[in-house]
This record gives C-alpha cells, structure tokens and sequence, in this order.
C-alpha cells in the first residue's frame, strides 16, 4: 500500500481491516480512564508536522481526489467525533490546520466533500473507546451516519 498516509509522527497508520473499519479500539477493551485526555491532547496532538509528512499526505490526498474525480466518485473526508473532554482543550490552531486541509481538497474539487462531526451530539460514551477515537459502536455508528448522508446525496 503506497499511498498510506502517515500520521503525524510519519509512522504509517495501519490499524484497519480489509473494509476498512479499525480493529484497535474495541468497546470491551476501553480503559477505565478513558475520559482523561490531558496528556494526548497537550503533548501528542500539539505536534508540528515535518514538511516532509505534510508533503507526503498532501499529495496522497490529492492523488486520491484526482483519481476518484477521473472516475466519476465522490469523496467524503470528514473530521471524526470526540468526547467534550477532549474537545474542550484541544490545540485549536492545530485542529483549524487540519480543518483547513481537508477544506482545502473540498474547494479544489468538485467532487469532494468535508463534513465536520467533532462536536457532533449524536455520540455518546460508549460510542468511544477514548475521549479522541470512536470504539467499534461509534464506528458502526458513524459508518451509518456517513450511508445515510450519501443516500441523501444521491437523490
């Protein structure tokens, strides 16, 4: 797979089955403190990308928007829920980057679409594993949301 985007240590995120769906954040394995996002959200999530990452992911998602355009498909990027204790102290100038990029795509295509659910009510605590990753429920649940709005799409 070379078109893997890298997350933003660079490292390749790989923690998906053939359908796509996660297989590390199962409900039945959430931890206890799972509300507690204080050290992801101020350390992990604070991290600037290299140029080298940002490039990378940039041309995989252009490469993909341009490919699905080519063939007539209609692309959905969107920006996952997550728990209000996450997103009360997230860095907002690194979500508004992420923001931006995928907005980024939805303006340079008229085949792509960006849908923001961060703060989307219709999750609730056992749709998460953590306070920043759906668990498998929420996946599924999210995975329906998504059919639905495509369905409304195409009529």
């Amino acid at each position: 797979m070379t078109n893997i985007i890298k997350g933003l240590s660079g490292a390749p995120l790989y923690h998906i089955d053939k359908n796509g769906f996660g297989t590390k954040y199962k409900l039945e394995k959430k931890p206890s403190d799972w509300e507690d996002c204080q050290f992801i959200a101020r350390q992990v999530h604070t991290i600037t990308p290299n140029e080298e990452t940002l490039r990378h992911n940039y041309d995989c998602v252009d490469n993909i928007s341009r490919k699905c355009k080519e063939k007539g498909v209609f692309l959905i990027l969107f920006t996952t829920p997550c728990w209000h204790t996450y997103t009360e102290i997230i860095d907002t100038t690194q979500l508004s980057s992420s923001v931006e990029f995928a907005k980024h795509f939805a303006d340079k295509y008229d085949n792509v679409e960006y849908l923001d659910f961060f703060k989307d009510k219709r999750f609730v605590a056992d749709d998460f594993y953590d306070a920043y990753h759906l668990s498998n429920v929420g996946a599924e649940k999210m995975t329906h949301i998504l059919n639905d709005y495509i369905k409304l799409k195409r009529q």
